[in-house]
């Protein structure tokens, strides 16, 4: 009877993996498979399931770092403020940290900016580099003066 159960989770995650195609249930395939042989020669339920799950567990450690090789990961595309980040834009308004005030054109869009380094103040007119964002704030560096 325990035959059933087995065979019953080797098809679940034969179906899981196969339909997810994710790494998610792999691992209790041999598991499963070795249990249902020990299910078969009617060896006790509390080795057939310590043996499931020790097998799972070193199929999980195993395969997960030969298959995370494999797997394609798709590289970060920036989008939205992030790709702003490393362009240059001119600076329409004077950049002062002091005073809280500063804005730069990029894209025919105006953004809030501020510079790197408190001290140094940016004039209208410059071009900069956008280092970083904090919060709705581009962080600029200078490049060059009009």
């Amino acid at each position: 009877m325990n035959e059933f159960i087995w065979i019953g989770i080797l098809i679940i995650a034969f179906i899981t993996e196969i339909s997810t195609a994710a790494l998610v249930a792999v691992w209790f395939m041999p598991g499963a498979l070795v249990s249902l042989i020990l299910a078969a020669l009617d060896v006790r339920i509390w080795v057939q399931v310590l043996v499931f799950s020790v097998i799972s567990v070193i199929m999980l450690a195993l395969s997960r770092s030969i298959f995370k090789k494999y797997i394609r990961k798709k590289p970060i595309i920036e989008t939205n403020a992030d790709s702003l980040v490393g362009n240059t834009a001119i600076v329409v308004e004077d950049i002062d940290n002091i005073e809280g005030t500063g804005q730069i054109k990029i894209s025919s869009q105006i953004w809030t900016a501020r510079s790197e380094e408190d001290t140094i103040k940016i004039e209208q007119g410059s071009i900069v580099k956008i280092t970083k964002i904090e919060g709705v704030k581009l962080i600029c560096k200078i490049i060059d003066k009009e």
